[in-house]
Formats: C-alpha cells, structure tokens, sequence
C-alpha cells in the first residue's frame, strides 16, 4: 500500500523517517564527541565533517545488519 503524505501535513511514515534520521544525526555527532575524549586527538575545524562521516556509517552499519524492503 502506498501512502500519500499531503503538503503541510505528516504522517506516522514522516515522523518515523524524521526520527530515524535524527537518531542517525545524534549517534554521530555522539560518536564524534566519544573520539575527541582519546587523548592526542584533536579534530579542530573538521569536526563536523567527521560527525557527518560517522553518521553515514552508523546508517551503513544499519543497513548492513537489518533487513530492508523497499516498495
């Protein structure tokens, strides 16, 4: 079944993509604050880069391990 999302409205669809990318987003950007806690590591500027990384591989990771179907 399809599911139509009209404009200025969300559907539960919506929500759970905007929650599983906000997750994503939290989960690099905790990662990142984890690798800067190792001592004699200092990002400087590319901190958000490497935050965008590692949430790019968190989804991998989770792409990786779960089952996907697309419609």
């Amino acid at each position: 079944m399809t599911v139509i999302s009209k404009p200025r409205r969300l559907v539960k669809e919506d929500l759970t993509k905007i929650g599983v990318g906000a997750t994503l987003a939290g989960t690099g950007a905790v990662l990142t604050y984890l690798v800067e806690m190792v001592p004699n590591v200092d990002l400087g500027t590319w901190q958000p880069l490497v935050a965008a990384v590692l949430a790019v591989l968190v989804n991998l990771v989770r792409k990786f391990v779960q089952e996907n179907r697309y419609k």
